[in-house]
């Protein structure tokens, strides 16, 4: 069953970037980005400010989808600082230069934080979607105003049938032929 929001597979794509981490409580560290049912890790830094600079890339992931950021110790394998990125959040297809502050907890904040860009994009045909959407709507509503509209001119128009009438000649004024001279013209 498909997500409500979710985008063909093939008509998204969100590219991550992980530049890198400050204030790391631990000396062997990785990132680790879950979404969509996937999840890619960098390799693992030796400092306290790792310098990363590695690229994901997440095909198919709707709006409503978000994205779990994981900073991992080698030391302790229990021992992780989370953070979420909402995909919804990036959906304006620019360049996102984000750092974010993670924690034990997703909602929970530490002084760690990682360095990380992302671009979300998606079918041009989907950004003009709900635009298009509107106008449907709008297009709906005046056609249904403007045969109403119609209804109500045929009713008013209905009361003065007669002036059809009026506006008609009779027919014998078709077979009258002309005249070169008039009969009182006779020498």
């Amino acid at each position: 069953m498909e997500r409500e929001g979710k985008p063909p597979t093939d008509s998204s794509t969100l590219i991550a970037t992980v530049i890198e981490a400050q204030n790391v409580e631990f000396d062997h560290s990785s990132v680790t980005i879950r979404a969509g049912g996937r999840e890619y890790s960098t390799p693992y830094s030796d400092s306290s400010q790792p310098q990363f600079n590695a690229q994901f890339t997440f095909n198919g992931l709707a709006p409503t989808d978000s994205l779990e950021i994981v900073l991992n110790s080698a030391e302790n394998e229990l021992y992780s600082l989370k953070g979420l990125q909402s995909v919804r959040e990036l959906e304006d297809q620019k360049i996102h230069d984000k750092w974010l502050s993670v924690g034990v907890d997703p909602g929970q904040r530490s002084g760690t934080r990682i360095h990380l860009q992302f671009q979300y994009t998606y079918l041009k045909s989907r950004l003009c979607q709900e635009a298009i959407d509107n106008w449907r709507q709008h297009i709906q509503v005046l056609t249904l105003k403007n045969e109403q509209n119609e209804k109500d001119l045929a009713q008013m128009y209905q009361g003065f049938d007669f002036l059809e009438s009026i506006a008609m000649k009779p027919n014998y004024f078709r077979d009258i032929k002309p005249v070169d001279r008039l009969v009182t013209d006779v020498p």
